[in-house]
């Protein structure tokens, strides 16, 4: 009696066992997977074109994300990762075709690589780039430079900031135990001194690039 007892117990507990829900396929024209090669619907991303930048060499690579300027492409190639005496090129390719319009690698001094101390804005149609103690300014149109400035006393630090087309800059002398921060217009290749922090005034000269916005003339903030 007992075992008629526990199989009754048994067979009621498995009719009570609920089922999984089975699982119900997406439709074809549903399907997330952009790399799939089946899908040719409008809306998916597509490759427009490719082109080979650099030979396929851990000697080269790009050092920072491509940035679009107009309907054009502009990145950085650089050369010699593990060696500052070779430089990056900026290039600049066609956004429709690929094609290289211009390369720049007009530098004024040997400076530190911009791989590794590399700050960028843009100002309408100019890229302002520093490598710590350099700071250069690039016509995007033309690929030709605007203006260089190679702190060759000194170092600044690896960051630009830009407000309007007024660029601020901290620039260090080997000279003296001092900061300066500097600003020039966009336009123009030369530097007015706005803010100095000595070491002899009790201060630690190691001061950075502004973070809000001054005003170009009265210098409120």
């Amino acid at each position: 009696m007992r075992l008629l007892f526990l199989i009754a117990i048994t067979i009621t507990c498995l009719a009570c066992k609920k089922e999984k829900n089975p699982i119900v396929p997406l439709p074809p024209e549903e399907k997330r997977d952009t790399l799939d090669p089946d899908i040719t619907s409008e809306g998916k991303l597509k490759i427009v074109w490719q082109t080979l930048i650099a030979p396929d060499s851990s000697r080269w690579g790009i050092s920072f994300q491509p940035l679009a300027f107009q309907s054009n492409v502009l990145f950085s190639l650089e050369t010699a990762p593990n060696n500052n005496l070779e430089r990056e090129k900026l290039i600049m390719l066609d956004g429709l075709t690929g094609e290289r319009l211009w390369e720049w690698d007009d530098y004024p001094g040997i400076g530190d690589s911009p791989t590794r101390l590399f700050a960028r804005a843009i100002v309408g149609d100019k890229l302002v780039y520093n490598s710590q103690n350099e700071v250069c300014v690039v016509n995007l149109l033309t690929g030709t430079t605007e203006w260089c400035f190679d702190n060759v006393q000194g170092y600044g630090k690896p960051a630009i900031t830009v407000f309007g087309t007024s660029i601020f800059h901290v620039q260090e002398s080997r000279k003296d135990t001092a900061n300066y921060l500097v600003r020039s217009d966009v336009d123009f290749n030369g530097w007015d001194t706005l803010f100095v922090l000595r070491e002899e005034d009790g201060f630690q000269p190691h001061m950075h690039p502004p973070g809000i916005w001054i005003h170009p003339i009265t210098l409120d903030t």
